[in-house]
């Protein structure tokens, strides 16, 4: 009799644990549409007043990479900070890391942002060819321009305001479900956040390896220079080496006397676009190769909260506020599809 009572304790236990979880997924949910949605009215309103006061300042490199980062952070993120207080964050412990440690995670970190690169590109590359639409990445707008402006925000402020919003508010309050769950959430947020196909591949892959970082060593500032590094390499770096090279590259057929008058010219450049490849290239032999070899020490805990597997998604994802949430997402990247 008392084993059977202390089975139905239990299973109520479990009842109230699941509910009480999928009703924080659900304020989580609507947290992050809140932010988003806030974001962009913002940032259209910011652009009305900004064009009807100085048509000149709106079309430039720096109100274009100025816009997006006052709108979220200045009035989307206090906002969000408000509404998840009904969420208790619990930051994940930290602990001593080594170097190693650390270059596999900007190595695995650098060959995920160029497969989920081509993974994008080439799914719009394919939407072009059914729809006969001719898509552009929206990040070039941002990228090319003035390359101070371009390292300041790219460089410096997205990843300190990403890193904050997607993994330590996030991460802080669904680490408790465990690693698994706060990481795979961590990325399909920050993936469907950037509303376009092209971003949405690398910024889910990169997102959850981050989440994991987060999770397994408790210091965001390594987050924030993974991202960092891999936003230098993937926008500035690939900027200037392209536009240094451009004759080069434009080229068809190069005679070799053009091509030996150009090395002599630019041979660091082209240096450094050779070390370069092999750094791309290596890095997602590492993303592919690091996680096989080195799966058994993996640390995917358990949370102080245990979901059961069959539970994970109804919770996580099957609420109100989540599918709101995705629902927008989903809408905007629809509209991104729409010349």
């Amino acid at each position: 009799m008392n084993n059977e009572m202390n089975e139905f304790d239990l299973r109520v236990e479990q009842k109230n644990d699941l509910g009480k979880a999928k009703r924080e997924f659900s304020r989580i949910g609507f947290g992050y549409l809140i932010f988003s949605g806030l974001s962009i009215v913002v940032s259209l309103v910011i652009q009305i007043a900004v064009l009807s006061a100085n048509e000149e300042f709106y079309y430039s490199h720096l109100f274009l990479n100025l816009v997006t980062p006052v709108s979220m952070y200045l009035f989307a993120l206090p906002v969000l900070i408000a509404f998840l207080r009904g969420v208790k964050p619990m930051p994940p412990e930290k602990r001593r890391i080594g170097f190693g440690e650390i270059a596999s995670y900007f190595a695995v970190g650098f060959g995920l942002m160029y497969i989920g690169a081509y993974m994008g590109n080439g799914l719009m590359a394919a939407l072009s060819g059914v729809t006969g639409n001719d898509y552009t990445n929206g990040l070039d707008a941002v990228v090319n321009g003035n390359m101070w402006v371009t390292a300041l925000f790219v460089v410096i402020v997205a990843p300190i305001g990403e890193e904050f919003v997607f993994r330590k508010l996030l991460i802080d309050r669904t680490g408790k479900y465990g690693c698994f769950i706060s990481a795979l959430l961590s990325g399909v947020i920050f993936g469907l956040m950037h509303g376009n196909f092209y971003q949405f591949f690398y910024a889910a892959m990169l997102g959850f390896l981050l989440g994991y970082v987060y999770m397994n060593t408790g210091r965001i500032w390594l987050c924030v220079a993974i991202h960092s590094v891999i936003n230098f390499f993937g926008s500035v770096f690939t900027t200037l080496m392209s536009d240094a090279l451009a004759e080069l590259l434009e080229m068809n057929y190069p005679t070799v006397e053009q091509m030996i008058d150009i090395f002599a010219e630019k041979w660091l450049w082209i240096v450094f676009m050779l070390l370069f490849n092999v750094m791309v290239y290596s890095s997602i032999a590492c993303a592919i190769v690091l996680p096989l070899v080195f799966r058994n020490k993996l640390r995917f805990g358990k949370g102080e909260i245990d979901i059961p597997r069959s539970e994970r998604f109804s919770t996580v994802f099957v609420n109100v506020g989540m599918i709101c949430m995705i629902v927008f997402y989903v809408i905007e990247i629809t509209l991104s599809l729409i010349p």
